[in-house]
């Protein structure tokens, strides 16, 4: 069953016996497993458990809200043996409905989703594979305003901004321009400690800071990268 092999036995023997274990056998296969009989809701919240302890704080938090506010109120209750592709459409059909989210968040919950299955599948737990989990056209986009020319300009001529209706220093003016010289991301802007990490015309990044003040590795293999400036 499901490719593994499994004996049954009895201790009658002759015919009697030989009948007895068939019979055994007949019972198994007629039974469902026990991770087929699950609820959905469970198998999320052994898959949630399973990402506090591996992975960060950021991740984990952020699919555990994607399962309790999206995915568990449209198919925690189904048991595992009765979930569909289309259940997992619905997921992200009626959550559009009800919240009309936007698109890079129902992709986010389509991504919780087909990450819990390929958990699902590596426990044994199933063997569903969905092909096209859609996310529907009118689901908004966001848009991105790319810095212009001009926009730079005055990035770098003009040190000020407007607080409370008044003009006054800006804070962060040398980390605006520095991420924009270097291409840093903003947990990396973070990573300098000290001047040990500047060195002649060299600045070293060896870590990034999150919105948690959690000291990471960088957002992929990516991350961690070394900036030579001028």
């Amino acid at each position: 069953m499901d490719g593994k092999r499994k004996t049954f036995t009895s201790y009658t023997p002759g015919r009697k016996g030989k009948v007895e274990a068939e019979r055994k056998a007949d019972r198994r296969l007629e039974e469902p497993a026990s991770a087929e009989r699950a609820k959905v809701e469970t198998l999320l919240d052994q898959f949630v458990s399973y990402l506090k302890e591996t992975k960060s704080k950021g991740h984990s938090t952020q699919y555990e809200g994607f399962v309790r506010l999206y995915i568990k109120p449209v198919i925690g209750h189904l048991r595992m043996n009765r979930l569909t592709e289309g259940d997992l459409q619905d997921v992200i059909d009626l959550t559009f409905a009800r919240r009309k989210l936007s698109e890079k968040i129902l992709r986010d919950v389509r991504a919780c989703m087909m990450n819990w299955l390929k958990w699902c599948r590596k426990h044994e737990k199933t063997s569903l594979y969905p092909e096209s989990i859609t996310i529907p056209a009118g689901a908004k986009r966001t848009e991105k305003k790319v810095v212009q020319p001009d926009g730079i300009a005055r990035l770098f001529s003009v040190s000020t901004t407007s607080w409370r209706g008044k003009t006054v220093e800006d804070w962060y003016i040398h980390a605006y321009r520095f991420a924009v010289l270097t291409g840093l991301r903003p947990g990396e802007l973070r990573g300098p400690e000290d001047r040990s990490d500047v060195k002649d015309d060299k600045v070293t990044i060896r870590r990034a800071v999150n919105v948690r003040d959690e000291v990471t590795q960088g957002k992929n293999e990516n991350g961690l990268i070394r900036n030579t400036i001028s």
